[in-house]
């Protein structure tokens, strides 16, 4: 009986530490969905959260997007690093889109967006708002070459998250004269 109760306890002991592997996993699993790194905030990126509680920025579990933009370490004259992030408000939310424009009609102005594909990859491309329209059309696969670079991606039920290098004329304003950078 002792026997018996010693390879009891053993095998509860086994399971209770199974338990606290699978919960600890799954806990890690949900903060890396993101994958933004909000402590360079400030300091080496620009960041814009938003889709926040009452714009309440400090419980960040809480906000809906999440978008940076920094010199890119490799290229920093020619090239930024891009983070988005959106948490899905429904299984159809598909994509995260950002813009960089010199007005706010955004019209005639480049746009990165990264997709999920029917095969559950995310993708990244280059789309252009048309002068005078709301409507974001995809600039082709042959403008997307040598501009975009996919660096980190990945699509959950919770959310999107990608991480792009841009290359493109873009850069001098994000870097030199953009507002964002005043943020």
């Amino acid at each position: 009986m002792n026997c018996f109760n010693q390879k009891l306890n053993s095998s509860c002991r086994q399971l209770k530490y199974n338990i606290i592997i699978i919960v600890l996993l799954a806990l890690l699993q949900h903060l890396s969905a993101t994958h933004f790194d909000t402590s360079q905030c400030g300091a080496s990126k620009r960041c814009v959260i938003g889709g926040c509680p009452q714009q309440n920025n400090q419980q960040l579990n809480n906000c809906h997007y999440f978008f940076s933009v920094k010199p890119d370490m490799e290229n920093a004259d020619e090239s930024v690093e891009i983070e988005l992030f959106t948490k899905k408000s429904s299984p159809e939310t598909k994509y995260i889109a950002v813009g960089f424009s010199e007005d706010v009609s955004m019209g005639d102005d480049y746009v990165t967006y990264c997709v999920v594909n029917p095969a559950g990859q995310v993708e990244v491309h280059l789309g252009k708002n048309p002068a005078g329209q709301k409507s974001n059309q995809a600039a082709g696969e042959a403008n997307d070459a040598g501009v975009l670079e996919m660096l980190e991606s990945k699509s959950t039920e919770d959310g999107i998250f990608c991480r792009v290098r841009e290359r493109d004329e873009t850069v001098e304003n994000l870097i030199c004269g953009s507002s964002l950078w005043g943020i």
